[in-house]
Order: structure tokens, then sequence, then C-alpha cells
């Protein structure tokens, strides 16, 4: 259990929190599925979207830095880009800045799925309330991603 509420306030506070949890979860399992859906619509798993979602956001990686940011081990990351690699999605570049490491980078291929799943993204998000104060949720969700990532160190 955490530590014992006593007052009134902390009472209330525990509950807010405990919906903004139920919230997330509940976020994270719808986003989990429209991910999916998104990903066989384009012949991907969403552990391959995963990975062109990070290159395409990075402008590529090393192998290494992509397990890392995947949270999967080299070898499972490994097999990722040798699909999306043989998928033509991908391709590996040596890098100038790093010794000549290879860095894994969308091709023009990769790129036009990404354009396809993004455009996705937007339709579905566009189904949403059209009054809702998208800055001050991107910059609460922004906010809370940090702190939670901060925790986990």
């Amino acid at each position: 259990m955490g530590p014992e509420l006593s007052q009134p306030t902390d009472l209330a506070r525990e509950g807010e929190l405990r919906s903004v949890a139920r919230a997330l979860h509940r976020l994270d399992e719808v986003h989990r599925r429209l991910r999916n859906t998104i990903a066989a619509s384009q012949a991907l798993s969403g552990s391959e979207l995963s990975a062109l979602f990070v290159l395409s956001d990075t402008g590529g990686m090393h192998r290494a830095d992509l397990a890392n940011e995947l949270g999967i081990s080299r070898g499972a990351v490994s097999g990722l880009l040798d699909q999306l690699q043989d998928a033509g999605l991908t391709h590996a570049a040596l890098s100038p800045t790093s010794g000549g490491r290879e860095r894994h980078v969308l091709t023009p291929a990769g790129d036009r799925v990404m354009t396809t799943v993004r455009a996705s993204y937007l339709r579905a998000l566009r189904t949403t309330d059209s009054s809702l104060r998208v800055p001050g949720v991107v910059a609460y969700l922004d906010m809370l991603s940090e702190r939670i990532e901060r925790h986990q160190e």
C-alpha cells in the first residue's frame, strides 16, 4: 500500500490521482487498439510501427539506441530492423559522426507509410470534441510523461 492518508485533502487528492490513473489506463488501451489497427492496415506489427515512429521522429538511430528507446533487447530490435529493411521501409547507413556505426533510417517508402499512419491518427483524433483545449491537454500529458519517466529512473 502507500503512506497512510489522514487529512481530507489527502483523501481527495488520492481520489483525483486514482481517476487520472484510470483515465490513463483507458487511454493506453484505446491507443494500443488504434495503433494495432493502423499497423495492420499497413501490414505491420505494433512493434514494427513503434520502431518506425521512433526512427521517423528522430531522423534515425543506432541499433542499441533504438533498443533502449523501445525497451527491448538488441536481439529483438535486430529482428525488427531486419523485417523493416526486408519490407523496404528502413535501411542502414554508416554514420560519419559515430565512428562508422550503422544508423537506421526510413526509406522513402517508410516515409510514405508514416505519412499514411499519421493521417490515420489525425482522422481518429478529429472525432473528439472540437471544443477541447488541445494546448492545455498536450502540456499536461507532456508534464505527466516527464514526471513519470523521472520517477522510474
